[in-house]
């Protein structure tokens, strides 16, 4: 499978996921939204909120909480004082005081005279109640919400408290049924008579998320028996706002719209407003209790302002864990929602923003896909991390200015995963290829060269490189005799045999097998691999092979079949190396006029008699060379232990000084000798009629080759030496003549 087919099918599952919602990957997501609260940091809220906490040092003051009613009362009469807009009490007083009895407080005051004793318990008897006295502190306040609590645990549905907050307007669709939204069991609502002395009741209720506690959303709505019961913090920011319409409505998947008057708060399915922290607990203003009602704060702070109450002591323990904060004040939650509706900055994921993140988990996965086509190792990894880091930068944008929440964990897997993939896909096509290309490269290769090259392909160059290299033709002398005289299945078998020995032999010194032809072989060195000493590792091979054409030969001599001969021509020069061929096959070769030379030198083995032939381009570079001197490159492996059978000094004698057909620039040629074929007495001989040769004296040159050949009677190129000192010597071939010979075939 392609990278983009990969990417293409990995994207759209993970947009499937997305769609369908995974709750293992929303829970992270939750996560990931919490680090961008932290990653933007604090902001300064409204101050048209402010809060009343009963705090650590209102404790200390005036004492353990729950105060008496009556000190509660101070309290709203406090907050009264400064006239606010609205009050919210974060508190609910669900039931009520301890009876008050006059006669028993009358009782112990038994040191007074009766009558004084019947004065003071008329007054008592006139006393307000705490409960009462509460009561009218919340009446002369006339802007006062109270809180209540809605039990989602008790299986006993009470009637509901008067002054409930309600929507005003409700709307649902043909079908609808708001499974989704919180339903509520029991309203643990505030005493009656306090209830009427506020303008309203609205739950305090804020639902921790399930995965880990953390609260990071407010319900919206909490439908309690028939009624969709109002949140403080909407209940509160209504009353601020003139109390406009509240409007809710259903459709088939949930609530699909919260309006306060023309204000449309965005809600999820479940009626719950995500909440835009403003910072840590402390962050919105707020007024110690007991400094309020000591008058050590001015109550006009509270003119015409958003005043919610609650309790911030340590002791007490309403805090709450949010994104920001572990111990966060549960009446701040109050006011960041209502801060969140009076600004408007909501956190908002739409509807439809599913479907652009969809869209756009796919367009990352399969951008990816398509750059890791071309793309391996270092700038794959690159393009990846900044392709999640911009989707991160690009998602931390809109959440800070559009208030837009974004998906992270969903694209950033599916940035993740499409690179594994790929990356894996990318790792199992090149270990394929490398081992296809190992393969192919076994054909031509040694083994360990092949492999050598196929892990690192960036040292093989295909692309038609010119080097100096040695190239070696090999081939079986009278063949075409030598098969008619065999049967099928053993020429075959011969064929198969002696093949296998050669291509031994080069791969051995780890050369390039070129090509068989027929039954002739045309190996290179010094490609594909650069080495120094690749004349020196050809001339190695071309014994190696006639050693072990020794033993084959003694295993046909051993089934009746006749000795075979071959003869070899080795050449050393500039050659183009790489692959040659057509668009359907290619053929990794060298070619150039000295590879043609290479071929000729093997023709004049016949010629001459001898074994191996090599020219003197090849006989420099061999002396030059060293056995330590093994490769210019660091990757060669070759061990020196497969040229240790030749001799530091490979010994040679020349032949002939030859122009071969196409050349103009004769070429010295020499024979590789092979231990015990020749003579010193006649190396000598054939030496000194050379030299005399060279010198013009064709009868001194006449007689050395005669006695050359008296010690190697037969001598192919002892005949041919005195056939041209005879011609010569007849018709002088003139001041022109520079010692060489042309021939004019191969």
């Amino acid at each position: 499978m392609s990278p983009l087919r990969s990417a293409l099918l990995i994207s759209g599952l993970f947009g499937l996921l997305r769609l369908s919602a995974c709750g293992v990957l929303d829970f992270v997501d939750e996560r990931a939204v919490d680090y961008r609260f932290l990653h933007r940091g604090p902001t300064v809220p409204s101050d048209q909120v402010v809060i009343v906490a009963i705090d650590d040092t209102s404790v200390d003051e005036v004492g353990r909480w729950p105060w008496r009613r009556s000190v509660q009362a101070e309290l709203v009469d406090a907050i009264t004082a400064g006239r606010p807009a609205v009050v919210g009490f974060d508190i609910v007083q669900s039931e009520s005081s301890a009876p008050f009895d006059p006669a028993s407080v009358v009782d112990q005051l038994s040191n007074l005279d009766s009558d004084l004793r019947e004065r003071v318990a008329a007054i008592l008897r006139e006393a307000p109640t705490d409960d009462a006295q509460l009561a009218k502190a919340l009446s002369r306040s006339g802007v006062s919400i109270l809180g209540y609590f809605v039990d989602f645990n008790i299986r006993a549905v009470g009637p509901l408290a008067s002054r409930l907050e309600t929507y005003s307007m409700v709307k649902q669709a043909a079908g609808a049924i708001p499974q989704t939204v919180p339903v509520g069991l029991r309203a643990v609502v505030n005493q009656p008579e306090f209830a009427k002395a506020a303008i309203g009741q609205a739950y305090f209720n804020f639902l921790p998320d399930k995965g880990d506690g953390v609260r990071r959303r407010m319900p919206m709505v909490i439908r309690v028996g028939q009624f969709d019961a109002v949140p403080l913090a909407l209940a509160v920011a209504r009353q601020y706002a003139g109390n406009p319409t509240l409007a809710i409505s259903y459709a088939t998947y949930g609530v699909s719209e919260v309006r306060l008057g023309e204000r449309s708060i965005p809600v999820g399915e479940d009626g719950q407003l995500m909440l835009n922290f403003r910072g840590r607990g402390g962050t919105f203003e707020q007024v110690s209790a007991a400094d309020l009602m000591a008058g050590r704060v001015d109550p006009e702070q509270l003119r015409d302002r958003i005043v919610l109450v609650g309790v911030t002591a340590t002791a007490v323990g309403d805090v709450r864990v949010t994104p920001f904060d572990g111990v966060f004040p549960g009446v701040e939650l109050h006011a960041t929602a209502v801060d969140n509706i009076l600004r408007a900055d909501f956190l908002q994921r739409p509807k439809w923003l599913v479907l652009w993140e969809v869209a756009g988990i796919v367009l990352l996965g399969c951008g990816l896909g398509f750059a890791l086509r071309f793309l391996r190792g270092v700038g794959a990894a690159a393009v990846t991390i900044a392709l999640g880091i911009g989707y991160l930068i690009l998602s931390q944008w809109f959440f800070e200015s559009r208030g837009m929440v974004l998906t992270v964990i969903y694209p950033l897997l599916t940035i993740s995963v499409v690179y594994g993939v790929v990356s894996v896909q990318h790792y199992l096509t090149e270990e394929r290829e490398r081992r296809k290309t190992r393969r192919a490269l076994e054909v031509y290769l040694s083994p360990s060269m092949a492999e050598l090259l196929s892990e690192h392909p960036d040292k093989l160059e295909l692309g038609g490189d010119e080097r100096e290299m040695s190239v070696l033709f090999s081939d079986i002398r009278d063949f075409t005799r030598i098969s008619e005289s065999m049967e099928p299945s053993d020429l075959v078998e011969f064929i198969n045999a002696y093949l296998g020995e050669m291509t031994s032999a080069v791969f051995a010194s780890d050369g390039m097998l070129d090509k068989y032809i027929g039954d002739a072989v045309m190996a290179v060195w010094g490609a594909p691999l650069i080495t120094k000493d690749h004349a020196r590792r050809a001339v190695a091979t071309a014994l190696e092979m006639v050693a072990r054409l020794q033993q084959l030969n003694d295993d046909r001599s051993e089934r009746g079949w006749p000795e075979i001969r071959i003869g070899i021509g080795i050449n050393t020069g500039k050659m183009v190396f790489g692959n040659v061929g057509s668009a359907e096959h290619m053929s990794l070769t060298v070619v150039g006029d000295e590879v043609n030379s290479g071929s000729r030198l093997e023709g004049l083995t016949k010629m001459y008699g001898v074994g191996i032939i090599i020219s003197e381009s090849t006989l420099l570079q061999v002396s030059e060379s060293t056995l330590s001197q093994v490769s210019e490159s660091p990757l060669s492996q070759v061990s020196d232990s497969t040229l240790s059978h030749v001799a530091e000094r490979i010994e040679t004698r020349e032949l002939d000084l030859v122009r071969v057909k196409g050349k103009d620039r004769p070429v010295r040629i020499f024979e590789v000798l092979t231990p015990g074929v020749r003579s010193q007495a006649y190396l000598a001989s054939y030496a000194a009629g050379l030299s005399a040769y060279r010198q013009r004296e064709w009868g001194l040159a006449h007689q050395h080759f005669f006695s050359a050949l008296d010690q190697a009677p037969g001598d192919p190129a002892c005949a041919i030496m005195i056939e041209r000192c005879t011609a010569f010597s007849a018709d002088d071939p003139g001041p022109e003549w520079d010692g060489a010979v042309a021939l004019s075939s191969k």
